[in-house]
Order: structure tokens, then sequence, then C-alpha cells
């Protein structure tokens, strides 16, 4: 008897696997969705906010773009529509942008080499639909060998604001590069790369150097075989910031160890971790106090199918946010519930499909408390 359930639990979940595949094997491609917003009033209850619809062509690429708004008298009016167009090959080549009475007032062209590279962007301003000025805000050059050799990009006032350069070797291999900004907003930035290679031409090396305000920032990458990142280093003026491992099974990377704390993160905790700690000593009480000594730890448990269930994120043995997930029977994420036991905060965002697992209904709430609702209704392509 427990065989013949064993039996019969394993087949179900093999046509189960089987028609989740066949469902995402022949979904079918959209040509248009449509996204309603609502938001609570004062009264709590859920009003109609804003509108937008998108339009797609057969390369699966934005052609129509549209956007409304609730007015003073409640009705829902055209704020922008922009439209787009691709050549043959489906490269993008050109937006037209209206405003909410339809007329023209700004306009993107982009121009394409022989070597498949954008070359040139133009950002033509209209006065009432009429044409009032052309703006180069990119450009792409090529040296005598046909290798990229400077892009440049420009304000719409003609002002280069950001340029990069790229040198080569003897074997007409990348050896060395530079990149510099110029942002109004925050300082002036020069990052320079040089690359090492065997003699087969594989990179095996990389240091980029970041200079902002006088301060240096480095890192050192080194890779293996078919140009994997395997090991990486960071620092800052001079000194070790973190040292990262990968480990590869089969090509793919399998695990991110950091050495220093000898902690085993995702790849994407591996990039955001950084960002995490100082937005988190900025904000706690307790890390201020204890800023040299304090011990940072994110748990994170899996289900079979590799999915977060749950992420745990604690400051010496004090839990301070807890977040799970739960999944539909084709691994679409349904529930996401954030506690954040520090500020007393609860958040949930639940989300539902359509038949062609495309996400239909979105709802946010805070403190159980529904505070935003997102529908979407999706027109599909007929399959040919």
């Amino acid at each position: 008897m427990h065989k013949e359930k064993s039996t019969f639990f394993i087949l179900t979940l093999l046509l189960s696997i089987c028609f989740s595949f066949s469902t995402n094997a022949q979904k079918l491609q959209i040509k248009s969705i449509s996204h309603q917003q609502l938001l609570a009033n004062d009264a709590g209850e859920m009003t109609l906010a804003a509108q937008a619809k998108k339009e797609f062509n057969l390369f699966n690429k934005l052609s129509l773009l549209e956007e409304y708004k609730v007015n003073k008298e409640d009705k829902m009016e055209l704020t922008l529509q922009e439209k787009l167009s691709y050549d043959p090959k489906g490269r993008h080549q050109n937006t037209l942008k209206y405003n909410g009475e339809g007329i023209l007032h700004a306009e993107l062209k982009i121009y394409w080499d022989e070597y498949n590279n954008k070359s040139k962007v133009e950002q033509i301003k209209y006065d009432d639909g009429q044409q009032t000025s052309v703006a180069i805000t990119y450009l792409l050059e090529y040296n005598s060998e046909g290798q990229k050799e400077q892009e440049k990009f420009f304000d719409t006032d003609g002002t280069q604001i950001k340029g990069k350069t790229w040198f080569y070797n003897s074997q007409k291999e990348i050896s060395k590069s530079l990149l510099w900004i110029d942002n109004y907003k925050e300082p002036r930035k020069e990052i320079h790369t040089t690359y090492k290679r065997n003699n087969d031409g594989d990179l095996t090396q990389s240091v980029t150097t970041e200079k902002v305000n006088g301060k240096e920032f480095r890192r050192d990458i080194r890779y293996f075989s078919k140009n994997y990142v395997i090991e990486w280093k960071t620092f800052i003026e001079g000194k070790l910031e973190s040292h990262f491992f990968n480990e590869y099974r089969d090509s793919v990377i399998i695990r991110t160890t950091r050495q220093n704390k000898r902690e085993v993160l995702t790849l994407e905790e591996a990039a955001k971790e950084k960002e995490r700690i100082e937005k988190r000593t900025s904000k706690s009480p307790l890390a201020k106090k204890n800023k040299d000594t304090d011990i940072f730890v994110t748990n994170t448990e899996y289900d079979a199918y590799g999915n977060i269930l749950v992420t745990t994120q604690s400051i010496n043995d004090k839990v301070l946010t807890v977040i799970q997930y739960s999944y539909d029977d084709y691994g679409n994420q349904t529930k996401l519930l954030k506690v954040d036991k520090e500020n007393e905060v609860k958040e949930e965002t639940l989300k539902e499909y359509d038949d062609w697992g495309n996400l239909s209904r979105q709802i946010y709430k805070k403190n159980d408390k529904m505070i935003k609702e997102d529908r979407y209704t999706y027109e599909y392509f007929p399959r040919d």
C-alpha cells in the first residue's frame, strides 16, 4: 500500500513538472499590457490613480507607451505618449515623444554602424510641433584598425560629461581602458582598467583603479579558463577591504565566499552586501555603539527547487529583519512578507498571475493596511 502511494506521488509530481514545462514552452508573446494603479485615499478606500498602456512589436520590443493620470475632475487624461520604431534588424532607431495634447515635443534618433554598434545619438527638441534644436549626446569613434577607440557622452548643451578610451596591445586585444565621468551632483571620477592575458589570449587578470576626490579605490579580479571570475579583491587607499572567491560546478557559480568573515553568500548578497551594511550601520543605534565590533549575519533558507524561503538579518545575534517568501506550483512568487523588528513595521506583497504566468495583480500592504494595488491586463499575439 505504501509503495502504491509513493508511486502515485512520484507520477503526480512528474506530471506536474511536465505540465509546467509545457505551459512555459508554449507561452504566448505579449502584444500589449494595460496597467492600472490604485492607491488608498484618506478614508482607506482604493481609488484609481494612474494608468498606462504598452504595446510591443514582433521583436518583443516596446513600440508604444501611453501614460494617464487622474485630473482634478477625477477623470483619466493622457499625459504622455511615446512611439518607438526599429530597423529590419530589430535595432532601436527612433522615439517620438508627444504631450497630453498629442503635440510632438521631443525626438530621439539612434544611428548604427557597420559593426552593429550604436555610433551616434541625437536628441531633438520641438516647440509647438516645430523643430527648435538638435543635440548630439553620444558618439562612438574607431581607430585605423576598425577597433573602438573612444566613446563620448554629451549633455543637450553640447558639453562632454563622460568619456571612455580603449588601448590595444600588438595582438589587437584590449590592454587598458580609461573612463571619466563629470556629474554636477558628484565629484569627478576617473577609472583606469588594465588587463592581462595568457598566451591563448584568455583574460587572466584585470585591475581597476577609481579615483574620487583624491581617494583611490582598487579592484583586482582574477580569472580562470573561459574568462570566469574566480577571485577578486577590493582596496580602499591601498588597504584590503574585501576578498571574495567564486566556486563553480559545470561552469556555473554555486557559491561565493568572503574570506575575511568566512561567510557564504548568494551572488546577489555579494553584490549588495556593502550597501546593506553601510545603511544598517548609519541607522541602527546598536551599530553606532559597537561600530568596530559588530557582527552582521544574513541567513537564507531555500526549498528543494532553489527558491528562497526565509531570509534573516541580524547584528550581534539580535534579529533585525525577517523576510518570508511563498510560491505557486509553477515557481511564481505569490507572497513576500518582510518584518522589520527594529521599527516594528510589517510589509506584505501579494501577487497573482494569469494563465500564461504573467503578473496580473499585485497588492502592497503595510501593517495590514492596503496601500497600493496594481492590475495588469495582457493581449497576446496569436500563435502561428
